[in-house]
């Protein structure tokens, strides 16, 4: 754990001494008005990128007061809550929503919901707490979608990216896209800095801390270099200056121009090394693996995995299969034991690595997470409420019937 913690630490360091030396050159140059995005990659399910960004997101706020957090979850997670809670979206409740929701406080309190991934759900969790408790402005970026893996059309916002998107690529619309493929990174790389640009101007920010994974960073989606990743796009920008923080093999790799130049110098990017965090996790604690693979913690996900493999696409054999395979799970697998001794191995290693760190602060004990949780839905619900009655008053009304005149009652009842 000792030897995890050192060098993770010397990481933040580094990626906190890269940013800070270009704000401080852009400074020196009289940029001051120009904000600096600095683009912070992560494995989604590696806990030790999650507790890196609160490093360096702890010592950037000592150094900059106007700094903000932008993260890739759905932009309209928070009118989603809404609606999960049995509501009525109307137009007039969105509006109660985001004035409540202006620096993120609504939108980091939805941020305990589940996710489908095998590792890395309790230190996220440990970030978005520091993130409460810090009161950074925070803005949730990412494209809309109905469910976990393909975008929503029906949004507006989304759906004016995805019309972005292919219009600058002279291409035709997909009539569906999936949030893995190498378009649907490209439609949220657009959209995600669409809101980012949009965020800063509103607070006034010197920089930005964008997470997000590191395929959006440099490209690399399924193995093709891709030319509008993040980094690229916002090099297209004179106005707004890039750092980026990203996985070394990918980095490497994927930071190249069609001349052969590398895209970010080295003064705009910082690499971290690259090593599995679900086998850091039980390599350092000695705990024994469970022997289920947690990509398959859904019933959609089985049956897609089950589809692969089979030629036939009769939709009646595919599930068929799938009960065979894995029993009949119509809900998610994270209610079976292994996920628990996922949970502890993860919180273990997460809280470990805090108190080498000298964090004890930032622990997080999965009670404590519970407790956590329960404790952000009843703040939902006591915004959700005084949203619902602001959006109530603002509704237009009806008059009212007039009165019906009553005439004097008879003096006696008859049949």
């Amino acid at each position: 754990i000792d030897s995890h913690a050192a060098a993770l630490l010397k990481s933040a360091c580094k990626d906190v001494a890269t940013v800070l030396a270009k704000r401080r050159a852009m400074d020196a140059r009289g940029e001051r008005e120009i904000p600096l995005i600095v683009l912070s990659g992560e494995c989604h399910t590696d806990p030790r990128d999650h507790l890196r960004h609160m490093l360096v997101l702890d010592a950037l706020r000592k150094e900059e007061s106007a700094i903000g957090v932008a993260y890739e979850f759905e932009h309209n997670r928070a009118e989603q809550e809404y609606v999960l809670s049995g509501r009525t979206l109307t137009d007039a409740a969105k509006a109660a929503i985001a004035a409540a929701n202006d620096r993120g406080a609504l939108s980091v309190r939805t941020s305990y919901r589940p996710m489908p991934w095998r590792m890395g759900l309790h230190s996220r969790a440990t970030l978005f707490r520091y993130l409460q408790r810090s009161g950074l402005p925070l803005k949730f970026n990412d494209c809309a979608r109905p469910y976990e893996y393909k975008l929503d059309f029906n949004d507006p916002a989304t759906a004016q990216s995805v019309e972005e998107y292919y219009a600058a690529n002279d291409m035709l619309p997909a009539q569906e896209l999936h949030v893995s493929d190498v378009e649907g990174i490209g439609v949220r790389n657009v959209h995600m800095l669409k809101h980012a640009e949009a965020f800063v101007h509103r607070h006034g920010l010197r920089i930005l801390f964008q997470q997000c994974g590191d395929t959006h960073v440099l490209g690399g989606c399924n193995g093709k270099v891709m030319k509008d990743s993040l980094a690229y796009l916002l090099k297209k920008r004179d106005y707004i200056a890039v750092v980026a923080l990203t996985n070394e093999e990918r980095g490497r790799d994927y930071n190249i121009q069609a001349d052969g130049s590398p895209l970010l110098t080295e003064g705009e990017v910082s690499f971290r090394p690259s090593i599995s965090g679900v086998d850091a996790v039980y390599n350092a604690t000695s705990l024994k693996k469970p022997n289920i693979d947690w990509r398959l913690d859904t019933w959609s996900l089985i049956k897609k995995m089950i589809k692969a493999h089979d030629d036939t696409g009769d939709t009646q054999c595919i599930n068929e299969a799938a009960k065979r395979r894995y029993g009949d799970v119509t809900k998610p697998l994270a209610c079976k034991p292994s996920y628990l001794e996922n949970r502890r191995a993860e919180a273990f290693y997460a809280n470990s690595l805090l108190s080498a760190l000298g964090r004890d602060q930032d622990r997080m004990s999965v009670k404590t997470f519970r407790r956590w949780q329960l404790q952000n839905t009843f703040e939902n619900e006591a915004l959700f409420a005084r949203c619902e009655h602001e959006a109530w008053w603002e509704t237009p009304k009806f008059p009212s019937p007039p009165r019906p005149v009553l005439k004097d009652a008879p003096t006696t009842l008859s049949r």
